[in-house]
């Protein structure tokens, strides 16, 4: 440790420095000490080598000084770039969080609004389509099946019918998309009659894999009609009277103010057995199985068989089990009855190991003619109760609404109480008349004169 006495003062010169927050002449004098002792020794000192040492010391502590400052200067502009950093980023995220909240509000108002609900858990479910009223327009119904079908979380679809049928298009597209559920998106579509499904009302669920129905719905009624007003006999007594300029012979069939000729008739005539046969054909394609069971087993308890089991069903049904039993009996073999599930759309096959025989299948089974007769003469416009289409297999099985969600789940493999969404019927309020919906509540609708339609 070095001593330094200066006008009358000693100070101890530390070569590591001090702190530059002590008193300024008490600095000036510790840094004149320390450049002195280092510049020459205390006893050759000249009053020239203090004055210099003066000066380097003055320099040196403004120097220092000045760092101090700058240092906190970039100090405090360090801090404050920080803080506005830090504040954008906070507005950002909290941009970004109402931003999402936004997205969920307007998510879940649209599907309210929609009538449907969202599957925050994943959870498997069921969906519930209802089909009620005369089936003119099918448009709602289609875009609540085609959702359903690419949404992965529905696994079945529940189609509640309560109508008497309508046009034949909308018939064929709503039974074209039951159909499609099943085949193409493998989802189990479980059709409840409510207190009508007949004609169009049956048409669309013949495609199901289930149709469950109360005994005292009416169901049935399938066959094709078209009605033409005539009311030449009406003008001519008032007066009135039609000139009418065509281009084609037949364009004007159906008029109300003639009647139809011969040849328009059996034009007409033809067109309506082709659109029965389209029926008929979906019944039989849709009901297979269940016809070929109702053709197996079937047995008459009574001497003569009642309603619904009239003197032509049951003459095709008992046709086909004798020759099912003479056939059993030259080629020594029982006849094969198999079971729903090895009866598939388009070819009988049969999982029974003692049939190996491609030709003993086809001679046991029904052929597609068999079952196109009988389909034909249960649908010949006959009315029947649940009960009753249950016993010509037109039907599954008995059931409520209830039942037939329940009998979904079970396909599905959905244990306890499955949950079952529902879009809610939409309700046009005054916004629509000033958006795009004015031309649909508006829109006039001409329903094709040929209708799978319950007459009454």
């Amino acid at each position: 440790m070095l001593y330094c006495r200066i006008s009358g003062f000693s100070f101890s010169a530390n070569p590591v420095g001090f702190p530059i927050e002590q008193d300024h002449a008490d600095s000036e004098r510790r840094y004149l000490c320390l450049s002195l002792s280092k510049s020459k020794k205390i006893s050759t000192l000249r009053p020239i080598d203090f004055l210099h040492a003066k000066d380097n010391v003055n320099r040196n502590i403004q120097g220092i000084k000045l760092g101090y400052k700058n240092h906190n200067n970039k100090g405090h502009r360090l801090n404050r770039i920080m803080k506005k950093r830090t504040g954008l980023l906070l507005v950002f995220t909290f941009f970004l969080i109402v931003l999402f909240m936004i997205g969920i509000f307007v998510t879940l108002i649209v599907y309210s609004i929609r009538g449907s609900s969202v599957n925050l858990l994943g959870a498997d479910r069921l969906a519930l389509v209802r089909v009620e009223g005369l089936i003119y327009d099918a448009e709602e119904w289609l875009d609540q099946i085609e959702e359903y079908q690419k949404d992965s979380s529905i696994r079945g679809i529940v189609l509640r019918v309560d109508s008497g049928g309508g046009a034949v298009s909308p018939s064929q597209d709503l039974h074209r998309a039951i159909v499609e559920t099943r085949e193409d998106y493998g989802k189990v579509v479980v059709v409840s009659f409510g207190s009508i499904a007949a004609s169009g009302g049956y048409y669309i669920a013949c495609g199901a894999d289930r149709i469950l129905t109360s005994p005292g719905t009416l169901t049935g009624s399938i066959g094709v009609y078209a009605k033409f007003l005539e009311t030449k006999e009406l003008f001519e007594k008032i007066g009135i009277d039609y000139e009418t300029i065509k281009a084609g012979k037949y364009k004007t069939v159906g008029s109300i103010e003639r009647e139809m000729t011969e040849e328009e008739r059996t034009m007409m005539q033809s067109v309506i057995d082709d659109t029965y046969l389209q029926f008929v054909e979906a019944v039989a394609e849709g009901r297979k199985e269940n016809m070929i069971r109702l053709l197996q087993h079937w047995k008459s308890t009574k001497t003569t068989p009642e309603y619904p089991f009239t003197p032509d069903v049951v003459e095709i049904i008992r046709n086909y089990q004798d020759r099912i039993a003479q056939l059993a009996q030259i080629h020594n073999a029982a006849p094969i009855i198999p079971a729903a599930t090895e009866i598939q759309s388009g070819t009988e096959t049969t999982s029974n190991p003692e049939i190996a025989n491609p030709t003993a299948q086809e001679r046991f089974l029904p052929s597609h003619d068999v079952i196109l007769s009988l389909v034909k003469t249960l649908a010949d416009g006959k009315i029947y109760t649940g009960r009753q289409a249950k016993e010509i297999a037109l039907i599954d099985d008995i059931g409520s609404l209830e039942d037939a969600i329940q009998t979904a789940a079970g396909l599905v493999g959905i244990r306890g109480r499955p949950k079952v969404i529902e879009r809610r019927k939409r309700e046009y309020s005054w916004l629509d008349l000033l958006s795009q919906k004015l031309s649909t509540l508006t829109g006039q609708k001409f329903p094709s004169p040929i209708q799978y339609r319950f007459p009454y």
